[in-house]
């Protein structure tokens, strides 16, 4: 290559002559592009990152939805599935709840359908309704049985008609029975009925030595009780007359 300045030959690529100092230019431009051309790069890309992020957030954001959607989808199909086998499973279960109580029925074993029916952890379905009521009438003549005989013991003591205001429970299970009746017997529950007010019978009657007159008195005033008070005021005057029949049968 030679020099412009002095005419001086020297190595292409050198930066100057090394003779006179001179610069080359052709040398130093090549340089300077090289330089500018590499910041335009950087530039340019630095430029450019922003959108290729947002292009790969666009995408990830796309993917996050659509894997949202796809776990969505997923879950309501187990949801559906998993309900339906409890559905079924529950079904199954009302179905063999009821032949074991529907055999117990049949026996005649009241007591047995109620203690049944108790453990079925608040299982309702209408194929047990006939089973709740015999469930509903049972704890009735529980309440109305429980220690009898000590509370007419109690009675013959102190004549304290609180001892008899349990016995307001028959006039709700001839309640439970006349209803029954009344709606023709709905569940076939004729011999479930009989056998209650049977056991009514019996213990206004024949322990407490009601009359027939007396017994049909009382369930009418049951009938008109509306209110908790009014149920207080009946209790009250049952008991009473309660105490005063059973004590002058005593004489």
């Amino acid at each position: 290559m030679v020099c412009k300045d002095c005419g001086a030959e020297f190595t292409e690529g050198q930066k100057q002559c090394p003779f006179c100092g001179a610069h080359n230019f052709a040398e130093n431009y090549k340089e300077h592009k090289e330089t500018v051309d590499g910041y335009r790069r950087k530039e340019y890309l630095w430029k450019s990152l922003p959108e290729k992020l947002a292009r790969k957030g666009v995408f990830l954001a796309a993917c996050v939805i659509v894997g949202i959607l796809v776990l969505g989808l997923l879950g309501v199909g187990i949801a559906h599935v998993v309900g339906k086998l409890k559905a079924d499973a529950d079904y199954k279960q009302v179905l063999a709840d009821a032949d074991r109580l529907e055999e117990l029925y049949q026996q005649g074993d009241y007591p047995a359908v109620a203690d049944a029916y108790e453990k079925l952890d608040d299982r309702y379905d209408v194929r047990l309704k006939k089973y709740n009521l015999v469930y509903t009438l049972d704890m009735y003549y529980g309440f109305a049985t429980q220690d009898f005989e000590g509370s007419l013991q109690h009675v013959r003591d102190y004549q304290d008609p609180l001892y008899l205001h349990s016995q307001q429970y028959w006039f709700r299970i001839l309640q439970e029975c006349d209803s029954c009746e009344e709606l023709g017997y709905r569940f076939d529950e004729e011999d479930l009925v009989a056998y209650y007010r049977a056991e009514a019978d019996h213990y206004l009657k024949e322990e407490l030595h009601l009359s027939d007159e007396d017994v049909a008195l009382w369930s009418e005033k049951y009938a008109e009780v509306d209110s908790p008070e009014k149920r207080e005021v009946f209790e009250e005057e049952m008991a009473q007359y309660m105490v005063d029949v059973y004590l002058e049968s005593l004489q």
